[in-house]
Protein backbone atom coordinates (compact mmCIF):
# COMPACT_ATOMS: atom_id res chain seq x y z
CA UNK A 1 0.00 0.00 0.00
CA UNK A 2 1.43 3.74 -0.67
CA UNK A 3 2.28 6.16 2.09
CA UNK A 4 -0.96 7.84 2.90
CA UNK A 5 -1.02 11.70 2.76
CA UNK A 6 -1.97 14.03 5.71
CA UNK A 7 -3.73 17.07 4.62
CA UNK A 8 -5.46 19.73 6.37
CA UNK A 9 -8.36 21.26 4.82
CA UNK A 10 -10.67 24.21 5.58
CA UNK A 11 -14.22 24.49 5.66
CA UNK A 12 -14.68 28.10 5.75
CA UNK A 13 -18.41 29.30 6.89
CA UNK A 14 -19.41 32.95 6.52
CA UNK A 15 -23.38 34.14 7.50
CA UNK A 16 -25.21 34.91 4.02
CA UNK A 17 -28.49 36.56 3.65
CA UNK A 18 -30.01 33.15 3.10
CA UNK A 19 -28.37 31.69 5.90
CA UNK A 20 -24.38 29.87 6.32
CA UNK A 21 -22.23 29.36 3.65
CA UNK A 22 -19.10 27.51 2.77
CA UNK A 23 -16.47 28.49 0.40
CA UNK A 24 -15.34 25.76 -2.42
CA UNK A 25 -12.47 26.89 -5.06
CA UNK A 26 -11.64 24.95 -8.31
CA UNK A 27 -8.00 22.77 -9.29
CA UNK A 28 -6.15 24.98 -11.09
CA UNK A 29 -4.36 23.38 -14.95
CA UNK A 30 -1.57 21.14 -14.19
CA UNK A 31 -2.59 19.68 -10.58
CA UNK A 32 -4.79 15.95 -10.50
CA UNK A 33 -8.20 16.18 -11.11
CA UNK A 34 -7.87 19.87 -12.46
CA UNK A 35 -10.80 21.91 -12.85
CA UNK A 36 -12.46 20.11 -9.76
CA UNK A 37 -13.68 21.97 -6.64
CA UNK A 38 -12.77 21.22 -3.02
CA UNK A 39 -12.24 22.66 0.29
CA UNK A 40 -9.20 24.73 0.42
CA UNK A 41 -6.02 23.45 1.95
CA UNK A 42 -2.89 21.14 1.21
CA UNK A 43 -0.12 18.31 2.26
CA UNK A 44 1.08 19.06 5.72
CA UNK A 45 5.37 19.23 5.39
CA UNK A 46 7.05 17.40 7.77
CA UNK A 47 7.49 19.33 11.34
CA UNK A 48 4.58 21.24 10.71
CA UNK A 49 1.07 20.73 13.10
CA UNK A 50 -1.78 20.03 11.25
CA UNK A 51 -3.03 24.25 11.94
CA UNK A 52 0.46 25.20 10.87
CA UNK A 53 -0.61 23.28 7.69
CA UNK A 54 -3.77 24.82 7.55
CA UNK A 55 -2.71 28.04 8.34
CA UNK A 56 0.21 28.33 5.74
CA UNK A 57 -2.22 26.79 3.15
CA UNK A 58 -4.83 29.55 3.59
CA UNK A 59 -2.12 32.09 2.88
CA UNK A 60 -0.92 30.82 -0.18
CA UNK A 61 -3.79 29.67 -2.13
CA UNK A 62 -6.27 32.63 -0.51
CA UNK A 63 -4.13 35.43 1.35
CA UNK A 64 -5.85 35.03 4.24
CA UNK A 65 -4.73 34.97 7.94
CA UNK A 66 -6.67 32.37 9.96
CA UNK A 67 -8.03 33.76 13.36
CA UNK A 68 -10.75 30.93 14.57
CA UNK A 69 -10.76 27.50 13.18
CA UNK A 70 -11.07 24.10 15.25
CA UNK A 71 -11.00 20.03 13.81
CA UNK A 72 -14.43 18.74 12.61
CA UNK A 73 -13.75 15.36 10.98
CA UNK A 74 -11.26 13.55 9.34
CA UNK A 75 -11.66 11.52 5.79
CA UNK A 76 -9.67 9.03 4.46
CA UNK A 77 -9.83 8.33 0.65
CA UNK A 78 -7.80 6.43 -1.59
CA UNK A 79 -7.75 7.96 -5.02
CA UNK A 80 -5.61 6.15 -8.41
CA UNK A 81 -2.68 8.17 -8.08
CA UNK A 82 -2.77 8.63 -3.92
CA UNK A 83 -4.36 7.64 -0.42
CA UNK A 84 -5.31 10.92 1.65
CA UNK A 85 -6.12 11.14 5.06
CA UNK A 86 -7.81 14.72 4.74
CA UNK A 87 -8.01 16.70 8.35
CA UNK A 88 -11.22 19.01 8.22
CA UNK A 89 -11.44 22.38 10.31
CA UNK A 90 -13.87 24.37 10.47
CA UNK A 91 -12.89 28.09 10.02
CA UNK A 92 -14.94 31.07 11.46
CA UNK A 93 -12.94 34.27 11.00
CA UNK A 94 -10.02 35.21 8.91
CA UNK A 95 -8.30 38.30 8.25
CA UNK A 96 -7.91 39.63 5.02
CA UNK A 97 -9.85 39.20 1.32
CA UNK A 98 -10.63 35.96 -0.09
CA UNK A 99 -8.59 36.00 -3.80
CA UNK A 100 -8.41 32.72 -5.59
CA UNK A 101 -4.32 32.87 -6.14
CA UNK A 102 -3.44 29.38 -6.53
CA UNK A 103 -7.18 28.64 -7.88
CA UNK A 104 -8.96 29.42 -10.94
CA UNK A 105 -12.21 30.32 -8.84
CA UNK A 106 -14.09 29.93 -5.91
CA UNK A 107 -17.86 30.15 -4.97
CA UNK A 108 -19.68 30.63 -2.09
CA UNK A 109 -22.27 27.79 -1.30
CA UNK A 110 -25.43 27.86 1.18
CA UNK A 111 -25.34 25.04 3.52
CA UNK A 112 -28.24 22.80 2.41
CA UNK A 113 -28.77 23.32 -0.98
CA UNK A 114 -27.56 21.93 -5.21
CA UNK A 115 -23.54 23.36 -5.08
CA UNK A 116 -23.72 26.02 -8.27
CA UNK A 117 -20.11 24.04 -9.49
CA UNK A 118 -19.31 20.61 -10.52
CA UNK A 119 -17.46 18.49 -10.58
CA UNK A 120 -16.35 17.99 -7.08
CA UNK A 121 -13.66 15.87 -5.74
CA UNK A 122 -14.36 11.89 -4.64
CA UNK A 123 -13.23 12.97 -1.34
CA UNK A 124 -15.25 16.09 -0.31
CA UNK A 125 -19.41 14.48 -0.96
CA UNK A 126 -19.29 12.88 2.79
CA UNK A 127 -18.39 16.47 4.00
CA UNK A 128 -21.27 17.88 2.17
CA UNK A 129 -23.75 15.76 3.31
CA UNK A 130 -22.18 16.48 6.77
CA UNK A 131 -22.63 20.02 7.08
CA UNK A 132 -26.18 19.62 6.23
CA UNK A 133 -26.60 17.62 9.38
CA UNK A 134 -27.89 19.69 12.77
CA UNK A 135 -24.57 20.51 14.44
CA UNK A 136 -26.83 19.02 18.06
CA UNK A 137 -28.05 15.72 18.40
CA UNK A 138 -30.32 15.09 21.38
CA UNK A 139 -33.00 12.53 22.33
CA UNK A 140 -36.71 12.95 22.76
CA UNK A 141 -37.54 15.57 25.44
CA UNK A 142 -39.38 13.35 27.12
CA UNK A 143 -36.79 11.16 27.98
CA UNK A 144 -34.73 14.20 28.98
CA UNK A 145 -37.63 15.54 31.54
CA UNK A 146 -37.64 11.57 33.13
CA UNK A 147 -33.94 11.53 33.40
CA UNK A 148 -33.78 15.34 34.97
CA UNK A 149 -36.19 14.33 37.41
CA UNK A 150 -33.77 11.13 38.06
CA UNK A 151 -30.70 12.75 37.96
CA UNK A 152 -29.74 15.65 40.86
CA UNK A 153 -27.22 18.43 40.66
CA UNK A 154 -24.93 16.77 41.84
CA UNK A 155 -25.18 13.91 38.84
CA UNK A 156 -26.80 10.89 41.74
CA UNK A 157 -29.73 8.97 41.38
CA UNK A 158 -32.74 10.47 42.93
CA UNK A 159 -35.17 8.71 42.53
CA UNK A 160 -36.21 5.40 41.20
CA UNK A 161 -35.28 4.11 37.82
CA UNK A 162 -32.83 2.35 35.53
CA UNK A 163 -29.10 4.16 36.09
CA UNK A 164 -28.60 4.94 32.91
CA UNK A 165 -31.40 6.40 31.17
CA UNK A 166 -31.29 6.25 27.25
CA UNK A 167 -31.91 9.74 27.13
CA UNK A 168 -29.09 10.80 29.25
CA UNK A 169 -25.88 13.06 28.47
CA UNK A 170 -24.43 9.92 26.99
CA UNK A 171 -26.34 9.87 24.43
CA UNK A 172 -25.97 13.78 23.28
CA UNK A 173 -23.80 14.19 20.29
CA UNK A 174 -22.57 17.98 19.44
CA UNK A 175 -20.24 18.46 16.91
CA UNK A 176 -19.61 21.98 18.30
CA UNK A 177 -18.76 20.16 21.94
CA UNK A 178 -16.77 17.42 20.46
CA UNK A 179 -14.73 20.28 18.79
CA UNK A 180 -14.67 22.22 22.09
CA UNK A 181 -13.17 19.11 23.69
CA UNK A 182 -10.39 18.92 21.09
CA UNK A 183 -9.56 22.50 22.03
CA UNK A 184 -9.69 22.12 25.66
CA UNK A 185 -7.80 18.77 25.97
CA UNK A 186 -4.97 19.43 23.00
CA UNK A 187 -6.20 15.88 21.83
CA UNK A 188 -6.17 14.04 18.76
CA UNK A 189 -9.55 12.64 18.19
CA UNK A 190 -11.57 13.45 15.09
CA UNK A 191 -15.18 12.20 13.92
CA UNK A 192 -14.04 9.98 11.02
CA UNK A 193 -14.54 7.77 8.51
CA UNK A 194 -12.77 5.95 5.53
CA UNK A 195 -13.74 5.75 1.68
CA UNK A 196 -12.19 4.30 -1.37
CA UNK A 197 -13.75 4.75 -4.99
CA UNK A 198 -16.84 2.71 -6.13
Amino acid sequence: MSEVVEVAAAILLREGQEGTEFLLAQRPEGKPYSGYWEFPGGKVEPGESLREALQRELQEELGITLERAWPWLSCQYTYPHATVRLKFFRVVAWQGEIAPIEHSGFAWTRIGAVSPVAPLLPANGPILRALDLPSLYAPDQRRRKWHRRRIGKTGKRTGRGPAHDPGSRQDLVTFRTFASGQRRNGADRWLSWRSRPG
